[in-house]
Formats: C-alpha cells, sequence, structure tokens
C-alpha cells in the first residue's frame, strides 16, 4: 500500500485535493506516521489546502474557506507537536528538505493571501532544481511565472521560468500541466518555443528508455511493493532491484523511490496510451 504523501500527490493530480487533504489530516498521528514522511505530508497538505482555498473562493463559499482552514490549521499543528521540527535539516548533503521547505512556504502563501510572491517561488523552484526535484520544479516554475505576470513584469521575465516549466511538461507528456503552461502562455502572449537559453540537448523522456526488468520493477514500485517483496516476485537479489531502482531514478530525474512512483501514476492518468 502506497504511503499518504503518495497517495495525497495522485489525489490532488486528480483533482481530489479534499480528499488528500483529509487523508493527510487523518495520517499525521503520533506514533503511527512515519517520521521520514511527516515534512513531506505537511508540504502536499499546504497545497492541497491551498488548492481547495482558491476554490472556495473563487465560489465565494464561506463554509469552503472556514473548513479548510481548519483543515490545515489542523494538520500545521499536529506536525509541530512531532520531533524533530518542521523541516530539519540534519545532514548539509539534505537538498530535499530545504526544497519541501521552500514549497511549503510558497503553497502556504498561497493558501493564505490567495497567492504568493514570485520570488517566493523562484525560491522554491530553484530549491527543487538543486534536489533534483524535476516535477515539483517544472510545477513551482509555472507558479513562478504565473506570479510574476500578475505583478506586471516585463514579457521577457515571465517566459524565463515559463519555457522552463514547458519544457518539462511536454518531455514527460504531463498534458494536465501543460494546458495550464499554455494557457499561462496565451493570457501572458510569451511564444513557448522561443528558447530562453542557448539550445542543447534534452535527455530522453521518462520511461521510454527503460528496459524490461526495470519496467518490472518500476510496476512493483507504484503497488508499494519493498525491495525483498520485488525480489522474491522476480526470482533476483535485493541488490539487482536497489540497481535497477537506481537506472529508474537516472533516467526519469527523479530523486527517490516515492518520487518515480508518484511520477508514473500521475503520467499514467494524464496519458493512459503512452505508458
Amino acid at each position: 500500500m502506497q504511503g499518504p504523501p503518495v497517495v495525497a500527490e495522485y489525489l490532488i493530480a486528480t483533482g481530489r485535493a479534499d480528499d488528500a487533504l483529509d487523508l493527510l489530516c487523518r495520517s499525521m498521528i503520533p506514533d503511527l506516521v512515519e517520521p521520514g514522511t511527516v515534512d513531506e505530508m505537511l508540504m502536499w497538505g499546504a497545497r492541497a489546502a491551498a488548492s481547495l482555498m482558491e476554490s472556495a473562493r473563487d465560489r465565494r463559499d464561506g463554509n469552503g474557506i472556514r473548513r479548510a482552514r481548519a483543515q490545515f490549521d489542523g494538520l500545521v499543528a499536529a506536525r509541530n507537536s512531532l520531533q524533530p521540527p518542521p523541516f530539519e535539516v540534519i545532514a548539509t548533503s539534505d537538498l530535499i528538505q530545504p526544497a519541501m521547505k521552500a514549497l511549503f512556504a510558497a503553497e502556504s502563501a498561497r493558501f493564505r493571501a490567495g497567492t504568493a510572491t514570485s520570488s517566493a517561488w523562484e525560491e522554491a523552484a530553484n530549491r527543487c532544481r538543486a534536489a533534483g526535484m524535476r516535477w515539483d520544479e517544472a510545477l513551482a516554475s509555472w507558479r513562478w511565472a504565473q506570479a510574476l505576470f500578475h505583478e506586471g513584469a516585463n514579457r521577457s521575465v515571465v517566459a524565463v521560468p515559463l519555457r522552463s516549466a514547458h519544457r518539462f511538461v511536454v518531455e514527460v507528456g504531463a498534458l494536465s500541466l501543460q494546458l495550464e503552461v499554455e494557457s499561462l502562455a496565451t493570457v501572458s502572449k510569451v511564444r513557448l518555443d522561443e528558447p530562453s537559453e542557448p539550445s542543447r540537448d534534452q535527455p530522453p523522456a521518462p520511461f521510454r528508455s527503460l528496459t524490461r526488468p526495470e519496467q518490472e520493477v518500476l510496476s512493483y514500485l507504484v503497488a508499494g511493493r519493498t525491495y525483498a517483496e520485488i525480489a522474491r516476485a522476480l526470482f533476483i537479489s535485493e541488490s539487482t532491484v536497489s540497481v535497477h531502482v537506481s537506472n529508474l531514478l537516472r533516467k526519469t530525474g527523479t530523486s527517490s523511490r516515492r518520487e518515480v512512483s508518484a511520477l508514473a501514476l500521475r503520467l499514467t492518468q494524464s496519458s493512459p496510451a503512452d505508458h
């Protein structure tokens, strides 16, 4: 069974932010929640709550606004009751926690005020890039461009993060985010076919270059299987499973089993014929 962060990410990607926030609130329980996932849960909670608040504001739904605020405040309080403190960096080599913290800050601002400053999204995009979190980098880059546009920035300034996001979503076939990016490009009159930096060879699209064994391992990761379970199912050693997973992360530009599983789920949902 997939953990709460992966399931929440999938629910948000499929337009079910309310279910995602409910799940995260129910799962943030001391002694039951996995310590390594609490900050990821908090970040996804902020994203779900911001989407719900945005929708409730658009509908002028007072009850929806109050419900989203109560749930998110409860989730934050539950996380603050746990140790270590939120987004604490244990090792200087850990780039994931700073990226999660920057995403949480930007999404929290979107939740509280209806938007976040371009500098907040720029910080999030740059942190995600450093951590190798390519999907989150693309999403933050789109939000960054959106904020720049609303702040009245020059079109050429808006174009830089928007084209960056567009390159990634086209590469992986993320149709829903691609539509959002292209819609913003139309409104802001940005031409996405004009490179914002010198052209260079792009890496192959995720999953197209996977070998058959790597595809089999990926299917078990998506199903939430452990290395030991995958090894038994495929009659290989756990070290061989580890090698296949390392290849999966390298080829898809992801940084963890959880991230590659979520990416596979998301792309299967958005473009089932391709996968």
